[in-house]
């Protein structure tokens, strides 16, 4: 469990990077498509996820700040465990930045997804269209493990 812990944001950061080298790839030397998309149903789906992701934000911030106060007067009322309780709070922090990076630059690809996809010789569109695919994937992956995180504290 240890070795997940100390490794799992290196392994996803290079996994993405990875994936996205491939999908610059992809793009540019090979051109592979397998989904074609309508105009209303590009503009549809990435202008709907880049709606849930700032509100998945917005509610992983607000649950941030309240789990971040309970740990704080947790740490104030019981000294043994503030070693515990610091470790902790700075584990969260890390997950929430990179929540909080990530979702910024997939909102950004979304936008730049709404802003070019009717051109049809530009490979930032298809690269874009892809990379907030797995960027997402990725997001989930952190709050699903920000939030199991959470439950196996209290």
């Amino acid at each position: 469990m240890s070795f997940i812990k100390k490794y799992f944001h290196k392994i996803l950061l290079l996994s993405c990077i990875i994936l996205s080298l491939l999908n610059l790839i992809n793009c540019w030397i090979f051109k592979i498509e397998y989904v074609f998309l309508s105009e209303n149903q590009i503009l549809y789906i990435y202008s709907s996820l880049a709606q849930v992701i700032g509100a998945l934000l917005g509610l992983t911030i607000a649950g941030y700040s309240m789990v971040d106060s309970k740990l704080k007067t947790l740490s104030e009322t019981d000294t043994t465990i503030t070693e515990y309780v610091e470790d902790t709070r700075h584990d969260y922090y890390i997950s929430l930045m990179y929540i909080i990076i990530l979702s910024t630059i997939n909102i950004i690809l979304c936008l730049i997804v709404l802003a070019v996809y009717d051109n049809v010789f530009n490979l930032l569109a298809p690269f874009s269209m892809t990379e907030t695919v797995i960027i997402f994937v990725y997001i989930m992956i952190e709050l699903i493990r920000f939030v199991c995180y959470l439950n196996r504290i209290q």
